[in-house]
């Protein structure tokens, strides 16, 4: 019997776009996946983003990342169940002005 999964997309924009090299990403996860599990999958798909955007320790975001949910929460707990469909944004917490 295969996994379940569901379809997630994360847009990049900032520091993450510039080490990744686009502007998204869409990846298949197992249903249950939290938003822990989203960043353990896009640090193995771009081991670059370990450490400047994502921190393997606590497999949480960078200090000056935002995870931003549909684009309309941050993401807080990492724990947090990903819905099917669901778009993640990965940006800097920083801006000029």
């Amino acid at each position: 019997m295969s996994k379940r999964i569901k379809q997630l997309v994360t847009e990049f924009f900032g520091p993450a776009r510039e080490i990744t090299g686009v502007a998204e990403v869409e990846l298949d996860l197992e249903t249950t996946a939290s938003a822990r599990d989203l960043l353990r999958a896009l640090a193995a798909s771009y081991p670059a983003l370990k450490g400047p955007i994502i921190d393997p320790e606590g497999w949480s975001t960078a200090p000056y990342i935002l995870m931003n949910l549909d684009g309309r929460e941050t993401i807080q707990n990492y724990d947090l169940e990903l819905q099917p469909g669901a778009r993640v944004l990965l940006m800097s917490a920083l801006a000029g002005g």
